[in-house]
């Protein structure tokens, strides 16, 4: 049999009607452009049997709970038509705690949630080059939730990373990929960004990383093959980092903004054609450590930050606006 080809592999996923159950993915389920390359993580739980017996012979183990993680990346971009929603995102970021509000033919705006997320099924096809029926590989996980970082550095397109959980599927074999998708415009990349950190809009940086650190565990149900239903939301504790050059205490003192708890904004905008033009704001932020650096000699001090709600309801701590 030929060779599986990692670069040759495709990523599904459906919103579920039920949580577990699976949604049959189709062509228009496509997740397009994908970067990684996607992975397909079992957890199986093994259950060594610690027999006695006048032998130090193992005796065979007891496969348990199963569930299975995806992770991958896809671009942080708009679907170059205004008020249409990202197709390469729209499902993910609802799996992983985000609303989603559409205004017709104006913008389409992701804010996290504490309730009401739905589910996914989905797939990683991986495909061989043998030109015969049953040539490519099919992974699965049901009844997914996830998390999500953004990874901004400097003239690179920003990345969301992704990483699901779910139900574990025995993966088995089908007959061909899905039609691909459009791969929908250019991204911007992370320049010319009008960068603000903690309110000031004039510092030198090169990365900044934003993570929901949403917290994901697995609902246990003892009726079902896998031990497991779904995957369940539990909680978020977004962080972040980035890494300005130093400058005088005058221009902008960190430290003191750290040890007086001081809350203030992140925010940039990757600005392209109207349908492509993303806007991430981050209203409230703090500083929980700072370390000390050098890029390419010159000094810079790394930011560690928590995202904190911006108002007394919550639910507001990242806004991904696309426009």
């Amino acid at each position: 049999m030929p060779p599986f080809i990692v670069a040759r592999q495709q990523l599904l996923a459906k919103v579920e009607v039920t949580p577990g159950t699976d949604a049959v993915v189709a062509a228009a389920d496509v997740i397009h452009p994908v970067f990684g390359p996607p992975e397909w993580a079992p957890t199986v739980e093994m259950n060594e049997r610690e027999v006695t017996q006048p032998s130090f012979s193992q005796i065979q183990q007891k496969a348990g709970e199963r569930s299975a993680q995806m992770t991958f990346s896809t671009e942080l971009k708009g679907s170059g038509v205004a008020g249409d929603v990202p197709p390469n995102l729209s499902v993910l970021l609802q799996a992983c705690g985000f609303s989603e509000t559409i205004v017709a033919v104006t913008s389409v705006t992701y804010a996290p949630v504490s309730e009401d997320i739905p589910t996914l099924t989905m797939e990683i096809l991986e495909g061989s080059v043998d030109s015969g029926a049953a040539t490519v590989k099919r992974k699965r996980i049901l009844g997914a939730r996830g998390t999500v970082s953004f990874t901004q550095v400097k003239g690179q397109p920003v990345l969301a990373n992704f990483v699901f959980t779910g139900k574990y599927v025995e993966p088995d074999d089908i007959a061909a990929f899905f039609t691909v998708p459009s791969i929908g415009p250019l991204p911007v990349s992370f320049l010319n960004a009008s960068v603000v950190i903690l309110g000031v809009g004039t510092h030198k940086i090169q990365n900044l990383e934003l993570d929901m650190a949403n917290e994901i565990v697995m609902r246990n149900d003892a009726n079902d093959p896998t031990g497991n239903t779904e995957a369940v939301y539990v909680g978020r504790k977004p962080v972040g980092s980035t890494d300005p050059e130093q400058v005088a205490t005058a221009t902008d003192n960190f430290f003191a903004d750290w040890t007086d708890e001081v809350l203030a904004a992140i925010s940039y905008a990757l600005t392209g054609a109207a349908g492509n033009i993303v806007t991430v704001t981050a209203p409230n932020v703090q500083i929980t450590n700072i370390g000390e650096g050098d890029r390419e000699s010159l000094r810079i001090e790394s930011l560690d930050l928590a995202l904190i709600g911006n108002s007394d309801d919550g639910d507001d701590e990242l806004i991904l606006a696309f426009t």
